[in-house]
């Protein structure tokens, strides 16, 4: 006699639906109703959302990104099933589609990059230049769309209950809008364990509204840059008058360590000043945030990546990493501008633990 599979508990379906070959959970969902619910979220496990630049192969990778979200804002139950969620492309301009080229072959080049002085004894076919200007007039149009479902996507009342690992595209946090909508959405998913953001900001904000601090407590990864780190350890922004000596950070709220392995910031030239309001300001140098890393996640961190300006790598900031992260295996702390420091830095970690 079979066994009806209905007849078991929604729990137990849940973890058989878990652990099926991801060529075998369509053929599962599709046998009924109640199936489909249950498991169809675990064939969404990945999901990358992307744009790029314009050139001839880019619009096939728009047009798929808008479909993508377009199907998993509808659809609770896939969404449900998500475990990383990539999203790229939210900083490219539209500036990039306003070049046509007139010299050279086109396919090979991105329009953004394309210089006339490339080959000027060839000239592009007629008909391969329609072709061309209808795609970039098509990219023009999508990529707004692109950016608003982004928008949407993440920052309307969507939730992933499973989301584990979130990469996001630089480009995305440019403004203090930006930030306190990415804050948002890390607050919604306090079961997070990696967050990746990708790319060096090309130019800094203030924040004119104080920012809500978050805690990660599952957070096991985290690349970002590096004045937003406090706020996504627990650490909110001292409203302390910007010509005291208070410190720049607010004491947390609560008290457990972070199974934080994997640290990965990047800095500014200069150091950066969040206003809250008028008359206050808050100061952040590299060495406050690593006192608060350090608080959180001192025996549990493994891995350590500082990108700096030039003139802020001292030995202040190299001594209070390898005295206050006992377990540290891999440092490295670079400069943005002279990258051959990284090795002198390395150096120097390895023989004051050797000395200890």
């Amino acid at each position: 006699m079979v066994f009806p599979i209905l007849n078991l508990p929604t729990e137990v379906i849940d973890h058989i639906a878990e652990r099926l070959p991801q060529e075998d959970i369509p053929r599962f969902a599709l046998t009924c109703e109640r199936l489909y619910k249950i498991c169809v979220g675990y064939y969404y496990q990945t999901v990358v959302v992307a744009s790029t630049r314009f050139d001839t192969n880019s619009l096939p990778l728009q047009k798929s990104g808008i479909k993508w979200m377009d199907r998993l804002s509808s659809d609770v139950n896939k969404r449900n099933g998500i475990r990383e969620l990539i999203i790229h492309g939210i900083g490219v301009h539209r500036m990039y589609v306003h070049h046509v080229p007139t010299h050279g072959n086109a396919a090979s080049h991105s329009c953004a990059h394309f210089r006339p002085m490339d080959a000027p004894d060839r000239v592009i076919p007629e008909p391969f230049l329609t072709e061309f200007r209808k795609a970039r007039m098509e990219w023009n149009k999508l990529q707004p769309v692109f950016l608003r479902k982004v928008e949407s996507f993440l920052f309307g009342n969507f939730d992933f209950p499973r989301l584990q690992t979130f990469f996001f595209d630089v480009g995305g946090l440019t403004t203090e809008v930006d930030a306190h909508r990415f804050l948002a959405f890390l607050k919604r998913h306090p079961h997070i364990q990696n967050v990746i953001v990708e790319g060096y900001p090309q130019k800094t904000f203030t924040f004119l509204r104080t920012p809500r601090a978050v805690d990660l407590n599952r957070l096991r990864r985290l690349s970002i840059y590096g004045p937003l780190l406090p706020l996504l350890i627990g650490y909110p922004f001292a409203l302390a008058p910007s010509a005291g000596k208070h410190e720049p950070l607010a004491a947390r709220t609560v008290d457990h360590k972070l199974p934080l392995t994997r640290v990965h910031i990047w800095w500014p030239h200069q150091r950066m000043v969040h206003a809250c309001h008028v008359g206050n300001a808050v100061e952040l140098d590299p060495i406050h945030v690593l006192k608060a890393l350090a608080r959180v996640s001192k025996d549990a961190l493994r891995s350590l990546q500082i990108d700096l300006a030039a003139p802020q790598l001292d030995v202040e900031l190299i001594e209070f990493v390898t005295v206050n992260f006992p377990n540290l295996r891999e440092l490295n702390i670079c400069s943005m501008e002279q990258s051959y420091l990284t090795g002198q830095v390395r150096l120097i970690f390895e023989c004051v633990n050797t000395i200890e």
